[in-house]
């Protein structure tokens, strides 16, 4: 049987294609940490509080090559 490719590859490529990116106005928990130089988890609780209290919303983004999630104020862009 003839190899038509790389599914693996062609599968991280299709990812790429339908996974969000983070915008302009978004930021991670890791550009919040490196900010702040807060310790991980008590950054990463703490902007989670800040979404439950809907001081900020978040959604899911691919950045540096890995899932994140991506926060912005609440009353920012959708």
């Amino acid at each position: 049987m003839k190899k038509i490719g790389n599914a693996e590859k062609l599968m991280m490529q299709m990812a790429e294609l339908v996974t969000p990116k983070i915008r302009d106005d978004e930021f991670t928990s890791d550009d919040f940490i490196k900010k702040t130089n807060m310790a991980a988890r008590t950054a990463r609780q703490f902007l989670q509080d800040q979404v439950k209290k809907g001081v900020l919303k978040s959604r899911k983004v691919r950045h540096n090559g890995k899932a994140n999630n991506a926060y912005s104020a609440a009353t920012g862009a959708k």
